[in-house]
Formats: C-alpha cells, sequence, structure tokens
C-alpha cells in the first residue's frame, strides 16, 4: 500500500465518519423515531475511529518507506561528492537507530490522534448534555414533534436541519496555539495536517540522520518563495549545522523554532524539507552568501509573495466552506422536495454561488501574480 493511497484513505475516512453519522443521525430524526442520540453517535464514531486504526498500520509500514526512499535519495544526490569510505555505507539498510525513529515519530502522531479522539467523544457528550436539558424532560428523549416546539416559529424541515446543522459545528477538536488560545478543527482537517506533518518529520529525519552517517554536518532548507512569515525567516534556502561546533552557520536545533521544540519540521504542515548541503564545488563567493543569508532570519518575501500566501490561506477557507454547503445539500437529495424545504435548499444554492465566485476570482487573482 503506497503511502498516497493509505494517508488519503485515513483522511477520507474521517470525512466519512461524520458525514455518514450525521445523514443517519437526521434520516432517524426526520423519521420521528425515538433513539438515544448520544449512545448512537458515540457508537458510530468509535465504529470509524477502529477502522481508522487498521490504516494506522499500513500508514506504519509507509512511514519505513518514505523514510529509507530519503535516505538513498540523499546517498545518491551526494554520492560524487562523497569519500571512498563514505560510499561504503549502505543507506538501503534498515537499522535499529532507522526503526526507532520511526517508531518516535509515528507515536507522536497516534498519540495526538487518540487524545484528539478521546476529546471528541466528551465534547459531544457535553453538547446533549446542554442540549437535552433544553429539548427533553426526565422521562422522554427529543422526538420530531419536541424539536418543532424547540425551533418554533420553524418548520420540522427547517428545524432538523437546524438541529443537525448544529451538531455538525460541534464536532471539531479543541486545540491550543503557541500562546495558550483556543482552536477549533475539524476532525478531517486534523488528521490531514497530522498525517503530513508526520511524512515530512520522517523525510528530515531521514535526512538528517544521513548526514550523520556521513560524518557531514551540514542541511539545507528549500525554497518555496511564497510562504509563512516563520518560514520566511528561518527556511528559504538557508543552511544549518548539526554540530555546535561549526561556527560559520546557525545551530539547527537551537535557532529554527519546531527543531528547537524537538521536531524535525518548522511548524505543522511546513512544506519545507531539508537536504544534505557540501560546500564542496562551490565557489568562495557562493559560500559566503549562503553563510550570510544563513545568519540573517528576516523576513526577505516580496510584497507579492506574501499576498500569494495570503490568498492560498483564504482559498483553504472558502474551500472548506464549499465542501459543508454541498455536504448540506446532499442531504435533501434523499428527501422529497416540499415547502418546508425548499427555500432552505435555494438559500444554501445561493451561498454555494458566493463561495464559488470568490473562489474562482482568489484563483484569477493568484494567477495573474
Amino acid at each position: 500500500m503506497s503511502k498516497k493511497s493509505s494517508t488519503d484513505r485515513l483522511i477520507k475516512l474521517y470525512q466519512d465518519t461524520i458525514d455518514r453519522l450525521l445523514l443517519n443521525f437526521e434520516k432517524k430524526l426526520r423519521e420521528g423515531k425515538a433513539l438515544d442520540y448520544e449512545v448512537y453517535l458515540i457508537k458510530s464514531l468509535l465504529k470509524a475511529f477502529k477502522e481508522a486504526k487498521e490504516i494506522r498500520g499500513e500508514i506504519r509500514h509507509s512511514l519505513q518507506e518514505e523514510y529509507i526512499k530519503r535516505k538513498i535519495e540523499e546517498w545518491e544526490r551526494a554520492k560524487p561528492l562523497l569519500s571512498p569510505k563514505q560510499k561504503l555505507i549502505d543507506f538501503k539498510k534498515f537499522n535499529k537507530i532507522d526503526a526507532e525513529e520511526i517508531e518516535t515519530i509515528y507515536s507522536m502522531f497516534n498519540n495526538k490522534i487518540g487524545r484528539a479522539e478521546k476529546g471528541l467523544g466528551r465534547q459531544i457528550r457535553g453538547w446533549f448534555e446542554k442540549e437535552q436539558k433544553a429539548i427533553t424532560n426526565a422521562t422522554n428523549r427529543a422526538t420530531r414533534d419536541q424539536l418543532t416546539s424547540r425551533f418554533m416559529g420553524k418548520s420540522k424541515d427547517e428545524a432538523i436541519s437546524d438541529l443537525v446543522g448544529n451538531l455538525r459545528e460541534h464536532i471539531y477538536f479543541k486545540l491550543i496555539d503557541k500562546n495558550g488560545n483556543p482552536l477549533k478543527m475539524k476532525i478531517d482537517s486534523y488528521a490531514k495536517l497530522s498525517i503530513n506533518s508526520m511524512f515530512q518529520q520522517a523525510r528530515n529525519t531521514a535526512t538528517i540522520n544521513s548526514m550523520k552517517e556521513l560524518e557531514t554536518d551540514l542541511v539545507i532548507f528549500s525554497k518555496h518563495y511564497w510562504t509563512c512569515e516563520i518560514c520566511a525567516k528561518y527556511a528559504e534556502g538557508r543552511v544549518y549545522s548539526l554540530n555546535k561546533k561549526n561556527k560559520d552557520y546557525p545551530y539547527l536545533y537551537d535557532t529554527v523554532p519546531g527543531f528547537i521544540q524537538g521536531y524535525n519540521s518548522i511548524h505543522p504542515n511546513c512544506k519545507h524539507r531539508l537536504s544534505g548541503y557540501f560546500e564542496t564545488g562551490k565557489s568562495k563567493e557562493e559560500i559566503e552568501k549562503i553563510k550570510k543569508h544563513s545568519n540573517k532570519h528576516v523576513d526577505i518575501r516580496r510584497e507579492k509573495d506574501k499576498e500569494r500566501y495570503d490568498i492560498k490561506q483564504k482559498l483553504n477557507i472558502y474551500e472548506a466552506r464549499k465542501r459543508n454547503i454541498e455536504i448540506d445539500l446532499n442531504r435533501f437529495k434523499s428527501l422529497k422536495i416540499t415547502d418546508d424545504n425548499i427555500s432552505l435548499i435555494e438559500t444554501l444554492k445561493i451561498r454555494l454561488k458566493n463561495v464559488n465566485d470568490n473562489i474562482t476570482a482568489l484563483k484569477k487573482k493568484l494567477k495573474e501574480l
């Protein structure tokens, strides 16, 4: 199983988990069936997460493959510059140190997802405790008729759609940023973020270990030109040393955010990749230029590059909104169109058109820059 297929499957599984359980939840609600909605949702989530854990086994194997692939790439790239002794190193061998690195990275990812799943369950239970106080009494669960009285002045279809939509908004992970501020992240976005970060850390770890095995101590970050402010200051073609004794270049683990904290990436979902760096074959002018650049940590982006990055971030937000509106519209495909829900469908269509217009305009602007 390739890395792409297994990770894509995991991300899609998290997406489908939420979509499927909410669709079934809404169906039973419209049928007027009395059921313990809290138990139903929790059981659905647990079943989906059990499936996800099976896919995670595939990801562990894919992670090993990605790590070894990166080590071999580094060796092939460095081969013309290696000494006879260095050329004897077998980079295809997966040794104990490599295995431990992979397990460490995978465990970090697995623990994060595990904590998030537990937190998600608590959030859902908390949400139901709050909602049930408003729509149920001690002996009776919420039914379709009770929902109508809960949302006075609305049709049953509108009341049910509002309740399901409200629940969807409460299915997210609660995260804390570096400043201690609360963040909300949808389950599929969190899974994608964690997976991409995990594989990037594996690649960078493979590069770092390869350079150590070659007994060289310099690594260089890739260039992407339009990027975030942090990466603009610390990555973008800068060279770092893996040895504190090297005073020509800054020490990676004392300088670069993320690496200072023990992660082999600058921030979650970071695209900047490390490669081995060799001064051999470069002119004195080239070497001095890269030294100067590496020791200067300022944002060197052009205004056009900053604008490109901001547009890309806005596009991500609108793409997420588009997906949520399409999910809401798809819910009505299996329902009979009535006067009760036709106005709601039209509203959703107008919102979708506005989002699509914004996406088109942003893409056009991005292309023009």
